[in-house]
């Protein structure tokens, strides 16, 4: 796994340091990327240009700053900054049926998470799933930033942050599986709203946002957004708290749910040892919503409600777990269309992430590192 260290007191240098180094990877992904073209070539029609400007009008209002970043990214990787910018909202306009050669085939499912905790363990486990392709081009980001995010409603007095993100080539930041100097832990699932409001808010803005969080109710805050473009699901923990709560975000003004994810779903195990666990996937639970059901996260829970984990190495192994059709560790081999890139563990009582490029069941982290620092 790629990797790189920065810091940053703006915005816009933050982005161009990303491309200069990763350009590479940007201009690759942005080269292969099918889906991307048939953007660019609606971006030359009427509708196209209404479309575009509607969102961009939207994220240069609320997230001035996070708009510096991929136009600094922009610069540095030398690629023209509406094609990031485009790539950046590319599921709303999967979802909203704006691409040429758009259908349900070419819309991945991004990734599963499983939460357990008993008497001696707490533990937040991910799986990254997506384009085989991030395997090779996909890096991981640690960085100080010491300016403010940008956000129009932030009221957050803390500039001051440090955190470590695995980051897709071309997008922002915190769209995978990232932790934070103050103890903050976030992953993302996708889901699949169908109804698209047009210059709302994308995912991966609203996303960025939340890792500037200093608590989970600041993140909550920023999960509120009016007009959300499309809709995604959010893992937030806070590693001194232990706690994780679950956010469900639809189309729409303040349109959201959370869950507190290791309250219920009481288990016992052969000895009558007590344990709790909790998962989500790719398809929303609570939100009611139209959306597109995922295949793949029927099967990858059914697998779990079958096997519910009983201690920290169950969840492992279940993570791992590549038995069926439509396993939790993807391979991209059909029916299923993603492939399983990373694996991150978090043990919230050693204060310890583990990060696995290969199937976490068989082999050991490829890196592991405290979570706060301080402790």
């Amino acid at each position: 796994m790629k990797s790189a260290y920065f810091t940053s007191d703006d915005p816009f240098k933050f982005g161009l340091m990303q491309g200069n180094r990763f350009k590479n990877e940007i201009q690759k992904t942005v080269k292969f990327s099918f889906q991307l073209q048939d953007l660019i070539n609606f971006n030359q029609t009427n509708d196209g240009k209404y479309i575009y400007e509607s969102f961009y009008n939207t994220h240069d209002e609320l997230y001035p700053n996070y708009i510096q970043e991929l136009k600094g990214m922009a610069k540095g990787s030398n690629v023209d900054f509406s094609e990031l910018f485009l790539l950046n909202l590319m599921p709303e306009y999967q979802l909203g049926g704006f691409m040429k050669n758009n259908n349900n085939n070419t819309i991945i499912s991004h990734c599963t998470d499983l939460f357990f905790k008993n008497e001696t363990s707490y533990i937040f486990g991910h799986n990254e799933d997506g384009n085989k392709l991030v395997r090779e081009f996909g890096y991981l980001i640690e960085a100080k930033l010491s300016y403010q995010s940008g956000n129009l409603n932030d009221n957050n007095n803390d500039d001051y942050y440090s955190f470590s993100s695995f980051t897709y080539p071309a997008q922002l930041i915190a769209n995978a599986y990232s932790w934070k100097s103050n103890g903050l832990v976030l992953t993302m699932n996708s889901v699949f709203p169908t109804d698209i409001h047009i210059g709302g808010i994308g995912q991966y803005f609203i996303v960025r946002d939340v890792l500037n969080s200093n608590s989970i109710n600041d993140a909550l805050k920023r999960c509120n957004v009016s007009n959300s473009a499309s809709g995604l699901s959010l893992n937030i923990g806070m590693v001194n708290e232990r706690r994780i709560i679950n956010v469900e975000i639809a189309p729409g003004d303040h349109n959201l749910d959370y869950k507190e994810m290791l309250i219920n779903n009481t288990n016992k195990d052969n000895q009558n040892n007590t344990s709790v666990y909790n998962d989500h996937f790719n398809n929303y639970r609570r939100i009611k919503t139209p959306f597109i059901v995922d295949k793949s996260s029927e099967h990858r829970e059914k697998t779990v409600l079958m096997n519910p984990p009983h201690s920290a190495s169950d969840v492992i192994s279940l993570l791992g777990n590549s038995t069926s059709d439509y396993p939790i560790y993807r391979n991209g081999a059909s029916p299923d269309n993603a492939s399983t890139i990373s694996t991150a563990i978090f043990d919230f009582i050693l204060n310890r992430v583990d990060v696995y490029t290969s199937n976490p069941t068989f082999n050991d982290p490829l890196f592991s590192q405290s979570i706060i620092s301080s402790l």
